[in-house]
């Protein structure tokens, strides 16, 4: 027989939200691994499940690393920020089509990763906090120069 262990409400709370993540990380990592192209055709079902990140764009990677697989409460702005200053037009065009494939979210701008960036930049995702997070402006001033040198231009 188990031992019977004690939780107060805000544990208890807490592991459930941890799992409730857990569930969310790996539908969206199984949503967007049927959207990369890579030689899946070479590898068994496997060895894709292990190795897709490798033929997805970095950026949409970094993004991943940055957000939990867009599924914890608060995201990295500031990996999100140095994400894009490490990335491209193709990477951002790559990630757009594979988040658009996946339907993880719906885009509220016409576009994916823009939508993303909103939700990232000027919403708390955490109940009961302010909807938009000044704290971010420097990461917020990144993105943009970044989206404006691809020809993206776009306040978020």
């Amino acid at each position: 027989m188990g031992k019977i262990i004690r939780l107060t409400e805000s544990e208890l709370i807490s592991v459930v939200k941890k799992i409730i993540s857990e569930q969310v990380d790996m539908r969206n990592e199984m949503m967007m691994m049927g959207c990369v192209k890579g030689p899946s055709s070479e590898m068994n079902k496997d060895d894709w499940q292990i190795n897709w990140y490798k033929y997805s764009p970095i950026l949409l990677n970094d993004l991943i690393d940055a957000t939990g697989t867009f599924a914890d409460l608060d995201w990295d702005e500031k990996k999100i920020a140095e994400a894009f200053e490490r990335s491209n037009s193709k990477e951002f065009d790559r990630t757009e089509n594979i988040l658009k494939c996946s339907k993880i979210f719906k885009p509220t701008d016409g576009s994916y990763l823009l939508t993303f960036l909103r939700e990232a930049f000027t919403q708390s995702s955490i109940p009961l906090l302010p909807k938009t997070d000044f704290g971010d402006e420097e990461y917020k001033m990144k993105v943009q120069k970044k989206l404006k040198q691809w020809g993206k231009p776009f306040r978020i």
